[in-house]
């Protein structure tokens, strides 16, 4: 059993790290660039609904839908 394994041979191994941070760093890229899409949109007023103090009645809470958005919201459809 002196055969060398696959994953000792140094040239694969840089390759597979090479894959890997490319991978990491587009995934990091593309969050980036979401969360600046949308905090500009937050910005300019664009954002999904409005967040009050208070429910403005009693049922609100049973009038959200699952993403937690009122009646009054648009965003979600």
């Amino acid at each position: 059993m002196a055969a060398a394994t696959a994953d000792s041979d140094p040239a694969r191994q840089e390759r597979l790290t090479r894959r890997i941070r490319l991978l990491v760093a587009a995934t990091i890229g593309y969050n980036a660039v979401e969360a600046v899409k949308e905090g500009r949109a937050a910005w300019h007023g664009e954002s999904c609904c409005p967040v009050s103090a208070a429910p403005s009645t009693p049922h609100a809470e049973k009038a959200a839908d699952a993403c937690g958005c009122t009646t009054a919201c648009s965003c979600c459809t």
